[in-house]
């Protein structure tokens, strides 16, 4: 996670460093396995894994990299697999960091950050009380305007639907191959 805020209030993504560096690392296993089935002409076997391979790469891009905190002067949005959840700062009572971030809301609720920065690792003597994501969050609660403005809790129906497609694609396409 960056350290610092972006100059003029631009939003800031927050994300576990170790999860982007594997979906990407993922990608490219992926990519090196598919373009040596393209290099040495196995188009069969590109055609019928392909679909699979891109499936598997959109759960690791949901779980791992999609996952993550986006944090404005108006709103923190988490998105969390398939779910958004954009949450006013006026609605912020207390931002916790457990093993993952934690916004407890005004009406009770809280709202957990997945894909949020890892917390400090206990035991350390340099581990702080806060974590870094932690001030940040905080930092943008405390100067923001008042609001009035709802917390908003939605599917990301786009998403669920590659999804779907690459899933139906991903069982189609092997038996299309070996018909």
């Amino acid at each position: 996670m960056s350290a610092s805020t972006p100059a003029g209030g631009r939003p800031l993504t927050l994300r576990a460093t170790s999860s982007a560096v594997s979906f990407w690392a993922a990608v490219a296993i992926a990519v090196l396995f598919m373009g040596d089935a393209a290099v040495r002409g196995a188009w069969a076997v590109v055609a019928a894994w392909l679909p699979a391979t891109l499936f598997v790469l959109w759960g690791l891009w949901l779980i791992l990299y999609r996952s993550s905190v986006r944090v404005d002067a108006e709103a923190a949005t988490v998105i969390n697999l398939a779910r958004v959840h954009t949450v006013p700062w006026a609605r912020v009572d207390t931002v916790a960091h457990g093993p993952q971030l934690v916004l407890d809301l005004d009406d009770g609720t809280s709202v957990s950050c997945w894909g949020g920065p890892f917390p400090p690792r206990p035991g350390r003597r340099s581990a702080p009380e806060q974590s870094e994501a932690q001030r940040v969050l905080q930092a943008r609660r405390d100067g923001a305007a008042p609001s009035t403005a709802p917390a908003e809790h939605r599917w990301d129906v786009p998403v669920l639907a590659v999804g779907a497609v690459l899933l139906i694609a991903a069982v189609v396409s092997p038996l299309l191959v070996n018909a």
